[in-house]
């Protein structure tokens, strides 16, 4: 019978493992939410804003809007207004990510 022999694995002799790739979790950069009301521009904390999403067939959308700025639409946000509130949030996170939500909105860049 032969012996078994157990090879070291690459990440305990210092080597690389062949199975990951350079995009890995860890590797990634951490992007948090912007805190600022999508309306106003006035920076918020957690407690003092509305949060919302509105659902597309595409994706889920957020929109976050103090309320202040809330308390101008009693009977709730016309669509169009909150359309603007969406791809101000979507422009928070780069140019591109904006002009990606607008074309998917149908709206022109």
């Amino acid at each position: 019978m032969d012996p078994i022999v157990h090879h070291a694995s690459p990440g305990a002799i210092g080597q690389p493992s062949p199975a990951l790739s350079g995009n890995t979790y860890a590797s990634r950069p951490t992007r948090h939410d912007p805190q600022a009301c999508d309306c106003c521009n006035k920076a918020i904390g957690y407690f003092d804003a509305h949060r919302s999403t509105s659902g597309f067939p595409f994706a889920e959308l957020p929109s976050v809007v103090c309320y202040d700025c809330l308390a101008n639409y009693p009977d709730g946000e016309p669509q169009e207004l909150r359309i603007r509130w969406i791809l101000t949030r979507a422009g928070r996170f780069g140019q591109q990510w904006q002009d990606a939500v607008r074309a998917q909105l149908g709206w022109p860049a």
